[in-house]
């Protein structure tokens, strides 16, 4: 998983406004998708992937797409291993992604 940079990457006019919710809503999805791993309940993993994948860009989470596109491959492939480490990339990227929001907008 390449690195990501958070001061490169800005919503779409307008949405600014929404990306501190937008990054709390994934952080309290991000549970739901620890455990659908782990469980092999790849229906709710790929759902939620399949989600960030379609609407991170627009609200400036660049990375965030590509990482989701990446976790569902890894998932679907049977990689678990390898799949938990980008949940956990996630994880942080959210976290710099909250301070970077609070600290910019």
């Amino acid at each position: 998983m390449k690195d990501y940079d958070v001061n490169s990457e800005s919503p779409e006019p307008g949405l600014e406004v929404f990306t501190l919710e937008f990054v709390q809503d994934r952080k309290g999805e991000l549970p739901q998708v620890q455990e659908s791993l782990e469980t092999g309940s790849h229906d709710i993993l790929h759902e939620m992937t399949h989600k960030w994948i379609g609407f991170s860009k627009p609200y400036g989470f660049d990375w965030l797409a590509e990482a989701a596109s990446e976790l569902k491959n890894l998932a679907r492939s049977g990689d678990v291993e390898d799949a938990k480490g980008v949940i956990k990339q996630i994880s942080c990227y959210l976290d710099d992604k909250e301070t970077f929001i609070k600290n910019n907008y």
